[in-house]
């Protein structure tokens, strides 16, 4: 397992974890760079995150585990909001991706895996801030994809 961890200009600290992965296309510091746009946009601050990039395989036994459903999945968030006084940081959750599963989507809607990546990134953020699939979270997704628009075309660089 391959980590990267980092705590940018903000007061959060992300970490970004490969696991059973072996292509490491999507790089960690654009992710961060996406999670950390995202969470200035809707004015989070003094959060800890882990994002998973992994295969089928992993999200599958996640997904069963935890949903029930014995199926890989593109994306799945487990919000904890959990802050103590002993801590500085608002433990806020955890997104796990399915490369897998994004790359299979990328090419059936016709765009990028960066895109595509980015589309499932920002959903689990969404979810992690207590959004559940409506209108307002469509939106809100929709407004970040355009404002990180740019990010995606220059894939991380």
């Amino acid at each position: 397992m391959r980590e990267k961890k980092s705590r940018r200009k903000s007061n959060n600290l992300i970490t970004v974890k490969y696991i059973d992965v072996s292509s490491l296309r999507i790089r960690a510091n654009w992710v961060i760079k996406l999670i950390e746009l995202v969470l200035k946009k809707e004015k989070k601050k003094d959060l800890e995150m882990n994002v998973v990039i992994t295969n089928d395989n992993f999200i599958r036994k996640i997904n069963k585990e935890y949903r029930g459903k014995d199926r890989a999945t593109d994306v799945i968030s487990f919000s904890y909001d959990d802050f103590s006084p002993d801590r500085k940081l608002i433990l806020f959750g955890d997104i796990i991706i399915s490369l897998d599963t994004a790359k299979r989507q990328a090419k059936e809607n016709g765009h990028s895996l960066e895109k595509e990546f980015a589309t499932l990134l920002i959903h689990g953020l969404y979810h992690l801030m207590g959004y559940d699939h409506c209108r307002l979270m469509r939106e809100k997704e929709s407004r970040a994809l355009e404002m990180i628009n740019n990010l995606i075309i220059k894939k991380g660089r």
